[in-house]
C-alpha cells in the first residue's frame, strides 16, 4: 500500500470517529439535582405502567388501575418538585397522561409539563415528538402546529427512526400519503 493510500484510510477513520463523537456528545444526559427525583421518576413510571397493565390485561379492574395511575402521577409530580429542572420527569408526566387509557381531563397538566420541558431544553428531540403527539391527540385545540415539532425533532436527530415514523404517520393521517 502506498503512503497516499494509508493517509486516505487513516483520514477516513478519523472522520468516522469524529462523527461518532459528535453524535454521542449531541445526546443529552440529564442528571437530576437529587437522587430522590430520579427515584420518584422511576417509581412513578413503574406505577403508571402497572396501571396500563391493569387495563390491558384486566387483571385488577379499572379501580385498581386508577389507584396505580394516581400513585404514579403523584410520584412524577414529586420528582418535578424535588428537581424543577429535570426534563425527563416532565416528559414522563405528559406521557403518563397521554397513554392508554388516556386521561383527557388531565390534558392541561400534560400541556404545562411539555411547555416547561421545552423551555428547559429546546434542543431535545423527545420533547418535540411528545409535543407533536400531544397536539394530534389533544381535543382542546392546537396552540401550535404538530408538523413544526415533527420536523424539529427530525432536524435535531436525523437518524431517529421514531421521528421519521411518527412524522410519516402524521402525514398519512393528514392525507399526504405520497409525502409520507
Amino acid at each position: 500500500m502506498t503512503l497516499a493510500g494509508t493517509f486516505l484510510i487513516s483520514s477516513l477513520l478519523v472522520i468516522g470517529l469524529r462523527k461518532k463523537i459528535e453524535r454521542a456528545s449531541d445526546l443529552r444526559f440529564y442528571q437530576p439535582g437529587t437522587s430522590n427525583a430520579q427515584e420518584d421518576l422511576l417509581e412513578g413510571r413503574y406505577h403508571v405502567d402497572r396501571a396500563y397493565e391493569e387495563v390491558v390485561f384486566k387483571s385488577g379492574g379499572m379501580k385498581k388501575s386508577e389507584e396505580e395511575f394516581s400513585r404514579g402521577l403523584f410520584l412524577l409530580e414529586g420528582s418535578i418538585q424535588k428537581d424543577p429542572n429535570y426534563v425527563p420527569a416532565y416528559l414522563a408526566l405528559a406521557t403518563a397522561v397521554m397513554n392508554e387509557p388516556p386521561h383527557v381531563d388531565l390534558a392541561p397538566k400534560a400541556r404545562a409539563a411539555l411547555i416547561k420541558a421545552l423551555s428547559l431544553d429546546e434542543a431535545n428531540p423527545e420533547t418535540h415528538l411528545l409535543i407533536a403527539s400531544f397536539l394530534c391527540w389533544n381535543i382542546e385545540g392546537g396552540w401550535d402546529d404538530p408538523k413544526n415539532h415533527y420536523l424539529r425533532a427530525i432536524e435535531l436527530r436525523p437518524d431517529s427512526a421514531q421521528g421519521h415514523e411518527a412524522y410519516a404517520e402524521y402525514l398519512d393521517d393528514q392525507g399526504n400519503s405520497r409525502q409520507a
